[in-house]
């Protein structure tokens, strides 16, 4: 299944990211771990089309108490100006497992334009 997958520490830095977020977003997993969730790198839009600001993304969310925050729609723009559509859910990872997040999303961009 083509699922993006992302690993974020308790402090927001993201550790891992798999080749098909790669895909789904446009850099590489090398350029991913180098960013934070905070980053300014992440030009993030909400399903009206509006800025989503960085404490509604998901792994904020989690971050911040929240144990699962699901299917939430979110606009990853490209630099191109392009929009790739994703359905996100982000849940907690257990602090005797180093806590942090998981983040898994897919592109929907072919079902929302349609």
């Amino acid at each position: 299944m083509p699922i993006g997958v992302s690993m974020i520490s308790s402090t927001g830095e993201i550790r891992e990211a798999n080749k098909v977020s790669e895909e789904i977003l446009g850099i590489s997993a090398d350029k991913h771990r180098q960013l934070e969730l905070s980053s300014k790198s992440f030009n993030i839009i909400n399903s009206n089309g509006e800025s989503m600001p960085i404490d509604a993304y998901p792994a904020s969310r989690v971050l911040a108490g929240e144990k699962m925050v699901s299917n939430v729609e979110m606009g990853v723009v490209q630099d191109s100006g392009e929009v790739v559509w994703i359905s996100t859910t982000a849940a907690a990872i257990e602090e005797e497992s180093g806590g942090g997040v998981v983040v898994v999303f897919e592109d929907i961009t072919k079902k929302k334009i349609r």
